[in-house]
């Protein structure tokens, strides 16, 4: 790829060069054409700084881009797969939920308001599970058959820079090794 490079920035000299050469036998002023040469040559960093500055945020955002899609896929992936069985899992076991709370309809009609009442509404929530209303043994079921998925979300190196979400796995994880190492009938 080098070479390329080296070859493309020969290429381009020499262009120049021989349209400086073509310019001088047509116009045989050689003062206009060094002061030419001198304004190009000065004007170079800047033209740098700027194509640079500007690819640059380009291709940052690009990738920005890519990687949100990307990230917004593994954890549709990841609540398609676990996630939402474990919510609705955990939710039945919540003493402090009502049937009739916002947070159980949640469907496609929503608009960024009713979201921005359910973050209140989870919030100020103060969770109350009842061990008792959870199957252990179907949670530990689940949970280690779907343990390589998990791990491989864990390892993904765009889930791991989320922070809260890195967590979240981790957390499942340490769930079900408790759950191996533990007798879950006297649980």
């Amino acid at each position: 790829m080098k070479k390329e490079h080296l070859k493309l920035g020969v290429a381009l000299i020499l262009t120049s060069l021989l349209l400086y050469v073509i310019h001088f036998y047509i116009f045989h002023d050689m003062e206009h054409l060094t002061i030419f040469l001198v304004s190009d040559i000065a004007f170079v960093p800047l033209e740098v700084f700027l194509v640079s500055l500007i690819l640059e945020r380009m291709i940052k955002k690009h990738e920005e881009e890519r990687a949100t899609k990307k990230l917004h896929m593994l954890v549709g992936m990841f609540y398609q797969e676990v996630g939402d069985k474990l919510l609705r899992m955990f939710v039945k076991a919540d003493e402090g939920i009502k049937l009739n709370d916002i947070w159980i309809s949640v469907d496609t009609t929503w608009t960024k308001e009713n979201y921005k009442e359910l973050e209140k509404l989870i919030k100020s929530h103060s969770h109350i599970i009842n061990i008792d209303k959870i199957d252990l043994k179907e949670l530990y079921k689940m949970l280690s058959f779907k343990r390589s998925l998990i791990i491989n979300f864990l390892t993904n190196p765009i889930l791991l820079e989320k922070d809260y979400f890195s967590n979240e796995l981790s957390s499942i994880l340490h769930i079900l090794t408790e759950l191996e190492y533990r007798d879950i009938d006297s649980l």
